[in-house]
């Protein structure tokens, strides 16, 4: 992985190109044997537990990018800046906490060539204020895009419908506060990006519940399993409307 910007495109010389998914994970992973990202961790002092939502991020999103490749989609990972042609693990992810600036600028150079790839941005929640203690009540999966009405609100609802549909995860899905299935805030992945945006916040790491299915292999699986079918649903709406192609 490099610091700058540079993405690696392969070429595209078929006649019809395939659907391409880009996907982003949040915070950083174990690099030279140390976690990453200070804050975004959780030590649940009673269970004995502790969670790092930069390697939950990194597990969920290489599965999903495992079943996206199994489905014959181009995979894109803007945070390594490099197209995956066969399923990476959880450790051979970008392992740095890369610049969220170079994540948009490496997401957009993507768009301007396959303008109908979607992004999704593997994440996981938390209220707490300190990293380590007993956690807190609040649970669940919450989807969010930027905001007013974009083709990023599409994409939101055919995710919750998988989320609910394969629901082996064992998580809620929580709605956002004016009845709809997403939220909406300005973050940046969803705001500077050009093209349909979701990020995924695959429950709270600091509930023990939630952290306990976060940390799991069916729960890892599950998730990104629900991920990816909510992700092959939209791409099928978007073939339909579109007569197939992927925009160029």
């Amino acid at each position: 992985m490099t610091d700058n910007n540079t993405v690696n495109v392969s070429k595209m010389t078929d006649e019809q190109v395939r659907d391409l998914v880009i996907v982003d994970y949040g915070h950083g992973g174990i690099y030279t044997g140390t976690y990453q990202t200070s804050g975004k961790q959780y030590h649940h002092l009673s269970a004995g537990l502790w969670v790092g939502e930069g390697i939950v991020n990194r597990c969920v999103a290489a599965r999903l990018i495992r079943w996206l490749l199994r489905a014959g989609v181009d995979v894109f990972d803007c945070v390594a800046g490099k197209e995956w042609h066969r399923a990476p693990s959880w450790l051979e992810l970008a392992q740095q906490d890369v610049p969220l600036a170079h994540r948009v600028a490496r997401a957009n150079v993507m768009y301007r060539q396959r303008p109908n790839s979607p992004l999704i941005s593997v994440h996981a929640n938390a209220l707490s204020r300190t990293s380590t203690g007993d956690g807190q009540p609040h649970r669940g999966i919450s989807l969010w895009t930027s905001p007013g009405e974009t083709r990023s609100d599409g994409l939101a609802r055919d995710l919750w419908w998988a989320l609910v549909t394969y629901d082996g995860h064992g998580m809620q899905c929580n709605a956002g506060r004016d009845g709809q299935k997403d939220h909406e805030a300005s973050f940046a992945i969803l705001t500077r990006t050009v093209g349909p945006a979701v990020l995924i916040e695959g429950g709270f790491f600091d509930n023990l519940d939630d952290a306990r299915i976060m940390i799991s292999n069916q729960g890892q699986r599950s998730l990104a399993y629900s991920y990816h079918e909510g992700i092959m649903r939209w791409l099928r709406r978007q073939r339909a409307a579109t007569g197939g192609g992927n925009g160029v």
